[in-house]
């Protein structure tokens, strides 16, 4: 079936193409321009029926983030050589019908192996009212009876066992391939979580908090272990196990009974003889539950503030938590920082030593709580860690080269299965932190994935469906292509020396900046938390007018003046201090929102955004955008039609 929604993708605008050179006139009296060496010659991914001639891809990506090729801008190049493309390759999900010569590959811990309690109360997790069972979900095993049996006469210890009358719900069970060949048992709680109410939201680390570090030194390290089996290793409360009961069976077929020829459940207490009808019961947090990852994470965010005082009174050494809000700021800014992503262990820092012997009594810590280490890897200046790559030795952050060679590939084709737009979609969401105005490169993109997900939700297409991809949209990701080598997190610590506010009104704009004092670093924060750094900052008499100009003819919206202002200060602020972290304030939260997200659904904001990354690639700079209220703002007066020189407004 092949479904033409990605129309859709260019409806409603007409953004640049990537082999046009043009611009709006207002970029190139701002100076958007730039310079590509003559022998700059790349190939571009193939676009089918395209007969155009080749041009340099990097002109293109820049010229649609609204560059233009001229004689006066700075020289660029690529910055590495660009990957070919490699189709992308659909994981493998699909369940494994279980026969009773597969039960030995199902990864379960060890019986005497030990079980953390998880302390939860089910008036926190109920809803108020419980719907009926679904069918469709109540009790069904994805293999043959034999396999269930044998199953349970392998792993019958780690189940509990409950009288029939005693169920309250039943769960389904399937199982999962694992990248090592065995089998990860996945409990199908629908019955469960339609009783339950939402989870709240975990605080997990992943690049937009890794991308937050500052290292002084060229170069860190990293380590990381993994916990075997971890949620089979969560004893779920006494309460939560009758909801999650398979169907019945004979006692005598899958346990050994006693010398008194019964059988006492440990997790229920219940006593069977050999011939009783009992429902096995799972007495441990279950893969598949709604609430799992939330009291998972909890578990070994305890555990990791633990460490982290063995650490702070053993050694002396304070450590930074990455398990904090996507929007707060870090503690410290040169580590050592630990963090877990749910079993999934990890430290970094600029000493491995200090690395190791955190890692070390992180690994102590969750051990002695009965939880085994399946993987110990030591401090190593080069590793993928939570799908990125961390480059030690250049003291950055990058996406790997299968990423890029994916979206190559999906810039090269008018078609594409639903599948692999959802799955590269999803890694652009992953990724794009490491610069997160690479986000407002793909605005016709997600206006597909719009439409995409809607017929998804509602049945109308399926995931092996084909779609049409515009040219807009591959224009897109042909961009992002060409841009890959720009698309990293750099942990160096490179400050400039002076920091920017601009403003606007109705009338006109302003433009000031203001030293800093060399030996103090500005703080890494959300923007719109007020510190001591930023007071001091813009309440002392530092601040200088570099720009003020009025407007031919008074603006009917203020957003127009606000984002021509911010332009205007990051091209004055990238064009003087190359290669450094730039802090730009302004008081609309409008153009906050955008610089910091990365994006905007609205065309002249992502316009604006898609600027800022143009001077990000040229000038090797990070614009970091600060809301401050307007009475805080140094450049308000200058934006008066009072202030003009020679009061020359008309």
């Amino acid at each position: 079936m092949c479904i033409d929604i990605a129309s859709v993708g260019g409806a409603g605008c007409t953004p640049a193409t990537i082999r046009s050179g043009r611009a709006p006139k207002c970029f190139v009296r701002n100076g958007l321009q730039f310079r590509i060496p003559s022998n700059e010659l790349a190939s571009q991914p193939q676009d089918p029926g395209d007969k155009t001639e080749h041009i340099s891809p990097l002109a293109c990506a820049l010229s649609h983030l609204g560059g233009v090729q001229g004689t006066e801008g700075p020289e660029i190049e690529l910055a590495h050589p660009l990957p070919e493309a490699a189709p992308m390759k659909q994981s493998n999900k699909a369940p494994v019908f279980l026969t009773s010569e597969k039960v030995k590959m199902v990864h379960e811990p060890n019986e005497g192996e030990g079980c953390i309690p998880v302390d939860m109360s089910k008036h926190k997790v109920f809803k108020e009212k419980f719907p009926d069972p679904e069918v469709k979900w109540d009790g069904g095993w994805y293999g043959d009876e034999t396999s269930r049996i044998e199953y349970l006469k392998q792993h019958g210890k780690l189940w509990g066992f409950c009288r029939p009358e005693q169920c309250k719900r039943k769960t389904n069970v399937f199982f999962i391939p694992k990248k090592d060949g065995r089998l990860r048992k996945i409990l199908a709680c629908v019955n469960f979580n339609n009783c339950c109410e939402q989870p709240p939201k975990c605080r997990l680390p992943g690049t937009w908090n890794i991308q937050k570090i500052r290292f002084k030194n060229k170069r860190f390290f990293s380590a990381e272990s993994d916990v075997s089996a971890y949620y089979s290793r969560l004893q779920a409360p006494d309460w939560m196990k009758y909801f999650l009961c398979l169907d019945e069976v004979r006692i005598g077929d899958v346990i050994e009974m006693d010398d008194d020829g019964v059988y006492t459940c440990p997790y229920t207490q219940e006593t069977f003889g050999p011939n009783d009808r009992a429902c096995p019961c799972w007495p441990r947090l279950p893969m598949g539950w709604n609430w799992s990852v939330f009291y998972a994470v909890e578990i070994a965010e305890e555990l990791l503030e633990k460490a982290q005082e063995k650490m702070r009174k053993d050694k002396n050494t304070q450590t930074t938590s990455l398990n904090i809000p996507k929007r707060a700021p870090l503690e410290s800014s040169d580590g050592p920082f630990q963090g877990t992503y749910i079993d999934n262990l990890f430290s970094l820092g600029v000493d491995p030593d200090v690395v190791n012997e955190v890692q070390r009594l992180m690994k102590e810590e969750f051990e002695a709580r009965g939880l085994i280490m399946s993987e110990n890897d030591l401090a190593r200046v080069e590793r993928q860690l939570l799908g990125i790559l961390l480059k030690g030795e250049q003291n950055r952050l990058e996406p790997p080269e299968k990423f890029i060679r994916e979206i190559a590939y999906v810039a090269g084709r008018k078609r594409i299965r639903v599948w692999e737009f959802d799955k590269i979609m999803g890694k652009c969401a992953w990724i794009f932190p490491l610069h997160r105005r690479f986000f407002s490169i793909l605005q016709e993109c997600y206006r597909l994935l719009t439409q995409v997900r809607r017929g998804l939700d509602s049945g109308k297409i399926k995931d092996t469906d084909i779609i049409h991809l515009s040219k807009e949209v591959r224009t897109e990701f042909r961009t992002v292509w060409a841009l890959s080598g720009y698309l990293f997190a750099d942990l160096t610590a490179r400050n400039a020396e002076c920091v920017f506010a601009c403003d606007s009104s109705l009338e006109g704009y302003a433009v000031m900046d203001a030293d800093l004092d060399p030996d103090r670093e500005w703080i890494h924060d959300t923007g719109l938390v007020h510190t001591s750094f930023a007071a001091r900052v813009l309440r002392s008499k530092r601040w200088r007018l570099r720009r003020q100009k009025w407007f031919r003819y008074e603006l009917k919206m203020i957003l127009n003046g606000e984002i021509c202002a911010f332009r205007h200060a990051a091209r004055m602020a990238a064009a003087e201090n190359p290669g450094k972290e730039i802090i730009i304030y302004t008081d609309n939260s409008n153009v906050f929102h955008a610089i910091q997200k990365g994006r905007s659904r609205s065309k002249p904001l992502n316009i604006l955004c898609r600027n800022v990354l143009f001077l990000e690639i040229l000038y090797g700079v990070r614009i970091h955008a600060r809301w401050i209220p307007s009475a805080d703002m140094p450049a308000d007066k200058y934006t008066r039609r009072a202030t003009f020189p020679g009061n020359k407004y008309k």
